[in-house]
């Protein structure tokens, strides 16, 4: 297995960005591994999704890319709830969805198509994977969100000058 960390320019965040991916690519000798089942289906693609204050450090065992034939793409999401933000100009959804998919497709020659792409996220994540899943579903061909945040009925009460221990009203409303 490959980890590799790749900086590159994204035109959706308006800056230099980087992201983590494994690739799956060795049979471990060392841990008594064999070719197995997953080993003969082509590489299908999993972007990963990281909740709240998370980073693409705190995410996933390496080794389940080999074991399981996926490459692993997890990219850094800040706070953002993977959405579009008008006031900062950053466009966390669509660097998902169009502009990191395309680039994985471009320079990995993976993710070739809806069959092949995943999304799966946790909390903040989780929410991000649903929505990106949703605005993208030519792109995702499935999507899984755990322990989602989806804290629709709290941030639908909310009124400005208002807020919770994670974001205030401002925050919530873009």
């Amino acid at each position: 297995m490959s980890n590799l960390t790749i900086r590159f320019y994204s035109n959706c965040l308006r800056r230099y960005t980087t992201f983590k991916m494994y690739l799956p690519c060795d049979i471990r000798q060392d841990w008594g591994q064999t070719d197995t089942k997953y080993s003969e289906n082509s590489t299908k693609t999993l972007f990963l999704l990281h909740g709240f204050t998370g980073d693409a450090e705190n995410w996933v065992p390496e080794y389940l890319s080999d074991k399981y034939n996926f490459a692993v793409v997890i990219p850094s999401g800040e706070n953002s709830f993977w959405l579009d933000g008008r006031s900062t100009g950053h466009q966390f959804c669509k660097f998902v969805g169009e502009e990191l998919v395309d680039y994985v497709r471009r320079v990995f020659r993976l993710a070739k198509d809806g069959s092949e792409t995943y999304i799966m996220g946790l909390s903040m994540g989780g929410f991000g994977a649903l929505h990106t899943a949703f605005a993208y579903p030519e792109t995702f061909g499935k999507v899984a969100a755990l322990s989602s945040a989806l804290i629709v009925h709290e941030v639908a009460g909310m009124s400005e000058g208002q807020g919770n221990d994670v974001a205030n009203y401002e925050y919530y409303r873009e």
